[in-house]
């Protein structure tokens, strides 16, 4: 009898196969509950993290072209005979028909407490991803203006060591003028060279977009920033008075 209720009072303590299998699939609900909320909560850090680097990049890109067109200059005479001319370009989105135009380079001669520079500024893409779009910069001191010398002016060369990137979450960079003939912004070429002039005022749109949505977009192959969904992109606009415009 003793025996019997041994045995009796040990199978009480005990859990059977049902009741483990039970507590393991709970276990494992409730650790899937806490990974799905876990990676909720990294991707948001990430998307809040990625947007400010974009809000961070648009602010510093618009001091910089303020400050620098603010000191543009043309026709600066210099004692060796150089000129420095001031260059808009329209760039025509590859493989589209009609051409339509999302991209310009700017190039110009800016004043600077060292002497004059040649600036340029223009939308790189290393790849057909537009997560390898950004927007370079060009500093040049010496050799300045060489643009019979060089293939497809003003279009900047990447390869060259006075190119380098600049902002890697912009990938729109487009230039208009405004014109007092017309009294409208214009979408189109400037040539100092032969207008011997610069526009007196510029309205840049910069548009940028953050590294998951630019992969995104790719994936989804997306050929025109224009096609893209409004939620995802940030534009800004920047309207500068170019100070030594005649």
């Amino acid at each position: 009898m003793a025996r019997s209720a041994n045995q009796a009072h040990s199978g009480r303590n005990g859990f059977t196969l049902i009741e483990v299998l039970v507590a393991i699939a709970i276990l494992g609900v409730l650790m899937s509950a806490v990974m799905i909320a876990f990676k909720s909560t990294m991707d948001t850090v990430q998307i809040t993290n990625e947007k400010t680097a974009v809000t961070k990049s648009l602010r510093r890109t618009s001091e910089f072209l303020q400050r620098e067109l603010a000191q543009a200059i043309i026709n600066n005479n210099r004692p060796d005979g150089e000129q420095v001319y001031f260059e808009i370009k329209q760039i025509p989105v590859p493989g589209v028909k009609p051409a339509v135009y999302e991209q310009s380079v700017l190039r110009f001669g800016c004043s600077t407490e060292r002497g004059p520079a040649e600036i340029g500024y223009q939308v790189h893409a290393s790849s057909n991803s537009w997560a390898d779009y950004e927007l370079c910069r060009m500093h040049r001191t010496e050799n300045m203006w060489k643009y019979s010398a060089e293939r497809n002016w003003p279009l900047l060369d990447f390869e060259k060591e006075d190119v380098e990137p600049f902002s890697e979450n912009i990938i729109g960079f487009q230039v208009e003028f405004w014109s007092s003939k017309y009294g409208k912004w214009v979408l189109g070429n400037w040539e100092s060279i032969q207008r011997n002039a610069m526009p007196k005022r510029l309205k840049i749109k910069l548009t940028s977009v953050t590294r998951s949505q630019a992969k995104e977009a790719t994936v989804r192959k997306t050929a025109r920033i224009k096609d893209m969904p409004r939620a995802n992109v940030e534009v800004q606009e920047v309207e500068v008075t170019l100070q030594q415009a005649k």
